[in-house]
């Protein structure tokens, strides 16, 4: 797992080919202390998936323009282009169910 920040998020996100899940969260959210761990498990278990997180205290701008009120939110990016989010803990089969719709989108999309 890595931290971006508004100023990275176009490179580490943006840029980034294949699936990306990026962790908007921020430090006294009591239930983004929960997803923290999961999503660190999740990332070694899954290697072909990269999670991002992006802590929405010090940098408010990129959750703004992407419309992210709750936390914790989670946004699958493929290829750069956001696909599909979800708002609140997501543990291992959530994170599966997400992943896969997501993946199920984009392919409908291409």
């Amino acid at each position: 797992m890595t931290d971006t920040s508004d100023s990275t998020f176009a490179q580490d996100v943006l840029a980034a080919p294949g699936v990306t899940v990026v962790d908007f969260w921020a430090p006294w959210c009591a239930p983004c202390r929960v997803q923290g761990p999961i999503l660190e498990k999740y990332a070694a278990a899954h290697p072909d998936v990269r999670v991002v997180k992006h802590n929405t205290q010090d940098h408010p701008g990129v959750p703004g323009q992407l419309r992210v009120r709750s936390i914790p939110t989670l946004v699958v990016f493929i290829d750069g282009k956001p696909v599909l989010g979800g708002v609140g803990v997501h543990d291992a089969p959530g994170l599966d169910e997400l992943l896969s719709e997501a993946r199920k989108r984009h392919a409908g999309a291409a």
